[in-house]
């Protein structure tokens, strides 16, 4: 077998600044059956094409684009064990907005986290995981 980031003699379907690869070739084959599956994945994770070279970025690249609907549904399943249903743009927005700054003054090192804002609290609790102090030393 061919190495994965090796340049197949085929360029037919290349760009100037895409071309085409063993990996390009092995993921046509693998989802010509079932495109229409990835694409909806794809469209959910709000994904772009992402170019690879290396067969380890790759292979991370694929485990992380199956392993991301998997982590949804099971969030969606503990929501709804709770009894919550969110939009799952509200979700991100919501996670998005949560950040931690640490300030440093006179040698002391402070974490200071901005408050939780609509489907947080319930997405922490779905997962068990607790809120971090709004402020604590590090």
């Amino acid at each position: 077998m061919a190495f994965l980031g090796e340049r197949v003699e085929d360029q037919a379907h290349a760009t100037l600044f895409s071309p085409r690869f063993v990996k390009d070739v092995l993921e046509e084959r693998l989802f010509a059956r079932n495109r229409h599956l990835f694409r909806d994945m794809k469209t959910v994770l709000e994904t772009r094409p992402i170019y690879h070279r290396l067969d380890e970025t790759i292979k991370r690249h694929v485990f992380c684009s199956f392993l991301a609907p998997a982590l949804r549904k099971e969030l969606d399943k503990r929501l709804e064990h709770e009894g919550k249903y969110f939009e799952w743009a509200a979700i991100k927005q919501d996670l998005k907005a949560l950040q931690e700054t640490i300030i440093e003054d006179k040698g002391k090192r402070l974490a200071i986290r901005t408050q939780a804002q609509g489907t947080c609290g319930d997405v922490f609790k779905a997962v068990g995981v607790a809120f971090p102090p709004t402020i604590r030393e590090v």
